[in-house]
């Protein structure tokens, strides 16, 4: 429930903003469709807390939304915090994003302002923390012009100071950029390749730090540590690891969310539970990922896999006999495209669905990069490594982005039909086998064994 309700506000401050920033019009509604639904305590709290969801994106939204008592063509400067480290595109520019804190005209009046805007500028390196001026102008929701540092906080220099060792370590063309990439969060020479293959494959979330990427640091992790008798301890210290990472790659939200969501899990919340408790707090630390793709990904897609993929999964396994990490894998691409799709396709104008085939053997091709990428920072010896396993990389985001991208919503229709028949078996194959390995359990006071429609 929790999960879905994210999703459906997500999607409401991209393609109807002005519904979620009016909570004095929901909320009464909400109110009066939980006195006449209520039938427990546990519903009511419920509804209190989407109540409370619903507010802090509100409330998130209206400080992300660029606002200044100066019309956008009168604003010649803007003043700010860095709240995304910058990064190099194509065309040589730089990119990155900005909390605005004040906005100046022609005749040199300064006002405050709110909101966060995109900037493109010149060869700016500028992280996450530091604060700018940049002079120039509005070209619709992106400010272009040049930027001049005015100060760098300490946690800042801290980061600049990390970031260049691991650059000298990893400086390699090609695979030392896929590496910087995977670790940092963002190339150095701005040749990106690869992620150009990863978007058009729609593979993409496997190249943005996220979930995936703290699972893989935990699980290196847990190896060397496993010699540490505590078991509290050994999470104590993968935590303060994990939190390092974080703040190394300029707290992306989209790492922030997977982070808070581990920590919830390990306090024994349920994953719905932990879902919903870290959106709330992600979107009150940090109110700008209300408008960070990577985070609304993050979110749309986990939502999606946590609503439908086992159903799917074992639908998939009713209809063919393929191994489980096979089925795994394209049930959760199935389900993440199906809730994703039309945020893509709002947003880039195409999509693709080549990754319910292709997700598996890139997702462990990008997880041993990442891999190899931290054994060559503590031996870089090693990094010779890189070139190999980079070509192979390479050419399986280069094989994954030949399915045709689509840009209609066809092929989206045939997804959701698939998408509801495999759910629907899945659903129908439950319904039969749990009652027999309840009844199992009861009898032979054994563990239950998943079973799929074969058994």
């Amino acid at each position: 429930m929790y999960a879905l309700m994210l999703t459906l506000l997500i999607y409401l401050s991209h393609f109807a903003p002005w519904a979620i920033s009016r909570p004095l019009f929901f909320l009464p509604m909400l109110s009066f469709f939980a006195l006449c639904t209520i039938r427990s305590i546990e519903q009511s709290l419920q509804i209190v807390v989407i109540a409370v969801l619903f507010y802090v994106i509100s409330s998130a939204l209206s400080a992300a939304m660029p606002s200044s008592a100066l019309g956008p063509d009168d604003i010649v400067a803007v003043y700010g915090r860095v709240i995304q480290d910058s990064s190099q595109k194509k065309n040589r520019m730089t990119g990155y994003r900005l909390l605005m804190e004040a906005a100046e005209d022609r005749r040199g009046t300064v006002v405050s302002a709110r909101g966060s805007v995109y900037i493109l500028s010149g060869q700016a390196d500028v992280l996450y923390g530091d604060r700018v001026r940049v002079s120039g102008y509005s070209s619709g929701d992106i400010f272009i012009g040049e930027t001049e540092l005015l100060d760098r906080p300490f946690s800042a220099e801290l980061r600049a100071k990390a970031i260049s060792w691991i650059r000298r370590r990893l400086r390699s063309e090609g695979a030392g950029e896929l590496a910087m990439l995977l670790v940092l969060g963002t190339g150095e020479d701005g040749s990106y390749s690869l992620a150009d293959d990863a978007r058009l494959s729609g593979l993409s979330h496997v190249l943005a730090l996220s979930g995936m990427h703290l699972s893989i640091l935990a699980s290196m992790l847990s190896v060397p540590l496993s010699i540490v008798p505590w078991k509290k301890l050994r999470d104590c210290i993968i935590l303060l690891f994990l939190l390092f990472f974080s703040f190394l790659s300029g707290w992306r939200p989209s790492l922030v969310r997977a982070l808070l969501f581990r920590i919830f899990l390990s306090m024994r919340f349920s994953v719905d539970e932990a879902f919903m408790i870290s959106a709330q707090i992600l979107f009150s630390l940090f109110p700008h990922a209300i408008a960070d793709l990577g985070a609304e990904y993050s979110y749309i897609s986990l939502a999606a896999i946590f609503l439908l993929s086992s159903r799917i999964d074992r639908g998939i396994r009713c209809l063919l006999p393929v191994p489980p990490s096979l089925s795994i894998s394209a049930s959760a691409s199935i389900s993440a495209l199906l809730f994703s799709v039309p945020l893509t396709l709002y947003t880039f104008g195409s999509y693709q669905l080549g990754a319910i085939i292709t997700s598996l053997p890139l997702t462990a091709m990008i997880s041993f990069y990442m891999g190899l990428s931290i054994l060559v920072l503590m031996i870089p010896p090693l990094s010779f490594l890189l070139q190999p396993a980079y070509r192979a990389a390479e050419w399986l985001f280069q094989a994954s982005s030949l399915f045709p991208e689509l840009t209609s919503l066809a092929g989206y229709a045939v997804l959701a039909a698939l998408s509801t028949v495999l759910y629907a078996l899945g659903l129908l194959s439950s319904s039969h086998v749990e009652p027999e390995l309840q009844q199992h359990k009861r009898n032979s006071g054994g563990p239950i064994i998943s079973r799929t429609c074969d058994d």
